[in-house]
């Protein structure tokens, strides 16, 4: 289970204004959760408008913001900050990648790009760049999460 709030920072600017409503739906795998937040904001201040509690969403729930701003005399449209609640590293094996293989021998050096993803989404980047195929030392490998 995660161990921390999922926190929303918002700065929001209008030289008109000092101050603004923030309003905030939490959603959890598409499901609102609890009701909406409204907040009050100072003019160009970065600021904590709402928390979702740890207690309410598990490892890979989807967990969704819908934010919007309004000034007394207009709304902003809504928008969604989306991610994946995930606090478990990834335990990825051969049988869980879909492999995307890309070679080129250009002068007897070898360039690869391994691209692969897993069930919980997380991307693997392995690039190969430039390398002799005479001689392996040097070889190196670079691995990138995307979360």
């Amino acid at each position: 289970m995660p161990t921390q709030d999922w926190q929303i920072n918002i700065t929001a600017t209008d030289p008109d204004n000092l101050t603004f409503n923030t309003y905030t739906q939490f959603y959890i795998n598409d499901t609102i959760s609890g009701s909406e937040f409204v907040f009050t904001i100072s003019n160009n201040t970065n600021t904590n408008i709402a928390n979702l509690s740890n207690a309410l969403f598990f490892d890979g729930a989807e967990i969704t913001a819908e934010v919007w701003v309004g000034d007394g005399d207009s709304n902003t449209t809504k928008v969604n900050i989306t991610t994946i609640a995930d606090i478990t590293d990834p335990v990825i094996t051969p049988d869980d990648l879909g492999l995307n293989l890309t070679y080129v021998y250009a002068d007897d050096n070898l360039t690869a790009q391994i691209n692969a993803s897993d069930p919980n989404l997380y991307s693997i980047n392995i690039s190969i760049d430039d390398v002799s195929i005479f001689n392996t030392t040097g070889l190196t490998q670079r691995l990138m999460y995307i979360i």
